[in-house]
């Protein structure tokens, strides 16, 4: 092996973190009267129960982390951070419906936290972007890389198009001769599955593929059709309680095919179940393995203290670590642009000079520009380690 080193619907959780006096009434672009006099409203748009609801509670955890840290420093651009949360229940329309209630509300939000799921996120980026709001979600779809129609939206997870190389060396480098890919009909992995056909083309590795009803939960029918194309190895992508489905779909039909679950895989909650995870290796970026933790940056063992003191990490560590990235990215485009307006914040984004030592976690440089609004991990940023429960969102 190579290895590189709350009510529902209309309840609204809102989190002061740290309140003052200056807390008040903003629009979405900080328009009109003095910015500093009002609080810099960051809204959660996710499903707080459901099927992510686990991953949900992680990344609020994170954001309001993150807030507390930079409310320390003087807030972002000077303006108290104040953390929102409210819950879709895993449906974009739900969603939708939220954010524009939200959007022309007394505090519009200055930045939106868009959905756990590329579907959420997908559905509520034309929102935003009419309106002129900054975004960030761990949503990885390309669909959302597309910075001319969704110029204010800003990706957190490394995109597929960056992840599925690597992922494809890494199975050709274990003896892959004929990859299997299975994915759902969901944004996420029908872009998922774009994605790979694109890279293992670019590798000269054949592959066969097989979609399933992302709503389903017994994927065993759709895990046996590919079996049936006869793959020597295989992929896996699904998220949230889906991750698991994939596992034991895989289990109940006795294939042991060498596999590796992507990105999107790890960042769920892993079934503890020995036999399930027999001959998988997840991907997995470096930030999140105790072995390279001597590669980490210098803000992560202090950032993940500020998290657990929100609550438990019952997820990977990208969950909450990515939300608490994009509020600390935020204070600092806030400060090298001198405003919060949405358009000095996209600008600061895009062309973000960095402090040393940085005070966000996942990457020294998440290397955003006006045409690239996604992370580019540095070569090395993954490992492919045996799957397992992360232990306090960390894997050994």
């Amino acid at each position: 092996m190579r290895r590189r080193t709350i009510t529902y619907a209309a309840l609204s959780v809102a989190v002061g973190v740290g309140l003052s006096a200056c807390a008040g009434s903003n629009g979405g672009s900080a328009s009109g009267g003095s910015e500093a006099s009002k609080s810099f409203e960051v809204l959660a748009v996710l499903p707080i129960t459901g099927p992510l609801a686990t991953q949900s509670t992680q990344q609020i955890n994170g954001l309001k982390a993150s807030a507390e840290a930079v409310n320390k420093s003087g807030g972002i651009g000077g303006r108290h951070v104040v953390v929102k949360a409210v819950d879709d229940k895993f449906d974009p329309t739900q969603a939708v419906t939220l954010l524009q209630a939200e959007i022309h509300s007394s505090t519009p939000p200055d930045f939106v936290w868009a959905g756990a799921s590329s579907n959420e996120a997908v559905a509520m980026a034309p929102i935003l972007s009419s309106a002129k709001i900054v975004s960030g979600t761990t949503a990885s779809s390309l669909l959302l890389d597309d910075p001319e129609k969704y110029p204010y939206h800003f990706g957190l997870s490394g995109a597929n198009n960056k992840n599925y190389p690597d992922l494809v060396r890494e199975a050709k480098a274990e003896g892959a001769k004929l990859l299997g890919f299975i994915a759902g009909n969901d944004a996420l992995g029908t872009d998922n599955l774009k994605q790979i056909k694109a890279a293992a083309a670019a590798a000269n590795l054949p592959l066969v593929s097989q979609v399933f009803d992302a709503t389903s939960t017994d994927l065993t029918g759709p895990m046996d059709a590919l079996r049936a194309k006869n793959p020597d190895f295989l992929v896996m992508s699904n998220y949230g309680a889906g991750a698991g489905y994939l596992l034991d779909a895989r289990q109940k039909l006795g294939w042991n095919v060498p596999t590796i679950g992507d990105l999107a895989i790890s960042a769920s909650k892993l079934p503890n179940n020995a036999n399930a995870l027999q001959g998988v290796k997840i991907q997995v970026f470096g930030a999140t393995v105790l072995a390279n933790k001597s590669n980490w940056q210098p803000a992560e063992e202090t950032a993940i203290e500020q998290i657990t003191a929100q609550g438990p990490i019952t997820t990977g560590a990208t969950q909450p670590l990515y939300p608490y990235d994009a509020i600390q990215m935020l204070a600092a485009a806030a400060k090298q642009e001198g405003g919060t307006s949405a358009d000095k914040l996209k600008a600061g984004l895009e062309n973000l000079k960095a402090p040393n030592p940085v005070p966000w976690t996942m990457f020294a440089n998440y290397g955003y520009t006006s045409t690239d609004h996604y992370p580019s991990p540095p070569t090395g940023a993954w490992s492919y380690i045996p799957a397992g429960e992360a232990t306090n969102g960390f894997y050994q």
